[in-house]
């Protein structure tokens, strides 16, 4: 096999994603969501719903959060289905530790067809715990 692929394949997945850890979700989607018009938020961890257990401690800030399986796809203005009311969707993923103490993800905030926002977050192993550090703002290509 070629030395320069395997170098090539070695730099791709050097940092690749892992599952989101519990304590940096809930940071991230705490962090700065508390404001929504609807006071309904859907959360989504990588791709799907938070696990129970993470869903009650994001609901200790966001008493009307809701897993992502009640609101339609974001392909289309979000609605949580139950309530009938248009809201925010908040997604966190793509989790990659890049060193032993830090890490970084990305987390977006949408609610349909041309609307968003896109952040990348940096932590910090304190400890066991992962601690966020610092939210930057960018576009997606």
């Amino acid at each position: 096999m070629n030395v320069s692929f395997l170098m090539m394949f070695a730099l791709a997945s050097s940092h690749p994603s892992q599952p989101f850890p519990a304590d940096a979700a809930r940071q991230l989607i705490t962090n700065d969501a508390k404001d929504f018009e609807s006071g309904i938020e859907c959360i989504s961890v990588d791709g799907t719903d938070p696990s129970p257990s993470l869903m009650a401690t994001i609901k200790k800030s966001l008493p009307l959060a809701a897993p992502k399986s009640e609101c339609t796809a974001p392909s289309q203005y979000v609605i949580h289905k139950p309530s009938g009311k248009h809201v925010p969707i908040i997604s966190v993923y793509d989790f990659k530790q890049i060193s032993s103490t830090k890490a970084t993800a990305q987390y977006s905030i949408d609610a349909g067809p041309l609307t968003g926002n896109w952040f990348r977050a940096t932590f910090v192993l304190s400890g066991s715990e992962w601690k966020l550090i610092k939210v930057e703002s960018y576009m997606e290509s």
